[in-house]
């Protein structure tokens, strides 16, 4: 099976390094400066899966290259990757018009690194989104809780090449919205033996896949950073592809006030973070 292909710069030389000496099994890496023509160049004939920078007191000019180049690669579709401490990130996203696809925040062992690449990567390869070049991927559910004025259970608008897939399976199809690969690859596992399963790490990624295919039921975060849960249901409520779609939060909130302003943008549900196996199944099955 072919590798990912990841396109790794950054003054974090030794990370850099790790990465590209320690998982030629899984990955294939090139390393490139931080020097606009020399990424293009790299961009030109290697073709990554991933672009990853790796920061570490990173100069400000460093960082306004990297953030150039970040938004060609959003041109053709190339996910974005960024390790490094909560404020290098914080930083670097000043600089970026778009959020990174992928966060790292450091200290994070190698090997979690790769499995978290392999894993985001993978996501995009299940929802479908790898054909474009675009990837961009716990225990107690306190319930659903049907919103008010909202029928359940209502079936999805069509959209273009929806239905079977090519290998026949015709299983409910869900999708997972949630800026954290962990809990989408959590989420999955509990999902995909009983479920075609999609995941996007936003809601840019999400609409993105909704414009080529459609889903039975949504599940999504309510809070995430740039479009959070509420915004990305006004999206799709407001596209009538989209509109019918039953969507359910996954929140993190206990306050009764704040779980009221999460029901008042009227999902068809809400549950509770960390994830319970049988009681998010028992979810799932009101709704498809």
């Amino acid at each position: 099976m072919a590798k990912y292909k990841i396109l790794l710069t950054g003054e974090y030389r030794a990370a850099v390094d790790d990465l590209f000496s320690q998982n030629a099994d899984a990955l294939e890496c090139m390393t490139t400066s931080g020097r606009i023509p020399d990424m293009e160049a790299h961009l030109r004939y290697f073709s990554p899966s991933l672009f990853m920078y790796f920061m570490s007191d990173e100069q400000i000019e460093n960082m306004k290259n990297v953030a150039t180049f970040a938004a060609a690669l959003r041109k053709q579709n190339i996910p974005i990757g960024l390790y490094g401490t909560e404020n290098e990130i914080r930083t670097m996203k000043g600089h970026m018009m778009d959020a990174p696809d992928l966060v790292f925040i450091r200290p994070k062992s190698m090997n979690a690194i790769k499995e978290g690449i392999i894993d985001f990567l993978d996501d995009a390869k299940i929802s479908g989104l790898s054909d474009e070049k675009l990837a961009s991927v716990t225990s107690s559910i306190s319930r659903v809780s049907p919103a008010a004025g909202v029928r359940p259970g209502v079936a999805p608008a069509p959209a273009p090449a929806h239905g079977m897939d090519a290998s026949g399976d015709n299983r409910k199809h869900i999708l997972v919205i949630d800026d954290d690969p962990m809990m989408l690859k959590l989420i999955r596992e509990y999902l995909r033996a009983d479920y075609q399963v999609a995941t996007a790490i936003n809601g840019r990624t999400a609409h993105k896949f909704l414009e080529t295919r459609s889903t039975d039921l949504i599940l999504l975060d309510y809070e995430m950073p740039g479009d959070n849960g509420p915004t990305v249901l006004k999206q799709l409520r407001e596209n009538p592809n989209t509109a019918s779609i039953p969507v359910i939060f996954l929140t993190g909130i206990t306050e009764r006030d704040k779980i009221q302003e999460a029901l008042s943008h009227k999902p068809q549900g809400y549950m509770l973070k960390p994830v319970d196996h049988d009681k998010l199944m028992q979810a799932v099955r009101k709704f498809v």
